[in-house]
Formats: C-alpha cells, structure tokens, sequence
C-alpha cells in the first residue's frame, strides 16, 4: 500500500475515532465511563499525533507515541474488565507526580547552589504562587502555597481528601 493510501486510511480512522469520542461523551455514566473516556481520548490524541510525526518524517517520535497509544488500550481494556483498576492508574499518576517534584527539587537545589538564590532560574515562581494563595484583601505576609499534591511546602502536611 503505498503512503498516500495509508495517510487517507488513517485519516478516516481518525474521523471514525472522534465520531466515537462524541458517542462516549454522550453515554458517561459513572467513574469507570469517564475513565475509559479520557483514556480513549488519549489514545486518540497518540494516534493523531503520531501521524502527523510520520508525515513529517519524525518515525522514532511517532512510534513514542503508537507506544503510548498502545498503553492507554491496555489501560482501557482492564478498566472496562475492573472498576477498581481506576485506583491503579491514579497511585501510578501520583508516583509519577511525586518523581518529577522531587526532580524539580532537586534541580533548583543544584541550580541555587551554583548561581546563588535571586539568580536561580524561575526564583520569582514561587513568589507568584504564594500571591496567588492569598485571599482578596490579605495583606499579611503570603503563606506557603501547597504544592501539587496538595502538601502545605512548610509542614508537609496533606490537604487531599481520599477518594
């Protein structure tokens, strides 16, 4: 099959994709419907992506993302087979989140060691977080912002409710 006729293949497999999208937004009932509906709209969005890569000649990116496609099916299949399998892939984001803040901890720590405080990169986000914190007419000194897992930055104590 030559490219041309694979392009326009994948390009009614894309407009029978949103179609479906448009049908699942329509039917979600509960929990497990909306899961599988983020999950199919990722994988869809993988899809779209990785065509566009392979028009562009970007293969090894484009098979990045077939790879995530891929895994949001698996990720579809066993929480249609398994409600619970939802916690799963939320522990897995939250392990996730947790790696790249301590990364970025870990990068500011660095980068404060070698260009000293008010020359780190992005000093000032911290500052627009705390002012974002604030409630309309608080003057008093900003507080800590939690971070994005819901922590108080000076406590550590989480704020998250359980679901």
């Amino acid at each position: 099959m030559s490219a041309e006729k694979w392009s326009c293949y994948a390009k009614e497999v894309g407009r029978l994709a949103e179609d479906i999208l448009q049908a699942i937004e329509r039917r979600v009932q509960g929990n497990q419907d909306l899961v599988i509906g983020a999950l199919y709209a990722r994988a869809n969005q993988s899809f779209l992506g990785s065509i566009q890569l392979t028009e562009a000649g970007l293969t090894d990116d484009a098979s990045t993302l077939i790879r995530s496609m891929v895994e949001s099916t698996i990720a579809i299949c066993a929480t249609a087979r398994d409600e619970s399998f939802i916690r799963t892939l939320i522990e897995d984001d939250t392990y996730n989140l947790n790696r790249y803040i301590k990364a970025y901890e870990e990068y500011r720590k660095e980068a404060t060691k070698m260009l000293g405080e008010h020359e780190a990169p992005e000093a000032s986000l911290d500052a627009e977080i705390e002012d974002e914190n604030r409630e309309p007419g608080d003057t008093s000194y900003p507080r800590p912002a939690p971070d994005q897992l819901g922590r108080d930055r000076k406590t550590g104590v989480s704020h998250a409710t359980p679901l």
